[in-house]
């Protein structure tokens, strides 16, 4: 488990890791796995990588060479559509 006070590990942490550590703090998490922040890190680039492209190719497909905030939108909402998953219609207690 992590200590987010240790200045060694702040030393080592990007600053979007101080972010995110920063976050961890003010949620009252005090006590995580360290390889936590970088997957958050990662899944943070991931996402805003996803999120770009699409938005590009949604501004492309409407015959604009700039993206515009409806792009970012519609990309961000497609996103959230393909990767959450709905529990089964028939769970049964």
């Amino acid at each position: 488990m992590s200590n987010p006070s240790s200045t060694d590990e702040q030393n080592r942490l990007p600053k979007d890791g101080i972010v995110v550590q920063t976050m961890l703090q003010e949620m009252g998490i005090t006590n995580y796995e360290p390889k936590l922040i970088p997957m958050v890190l990662d899944f943070m680039h991931q996402y805003t990588t996803d999120v770009l492209e699409e938005a590009k190719l949604y501004s492309i497909h409407a015959g604009r060479k700039q993206v515009e905030l409806e792009d970012i939108k519609l990309a961000c909402q497609n996103w959230a559509e393909e990767h959450s998953t709905m529990p089964p219609k028939d769970v049964k207690n």
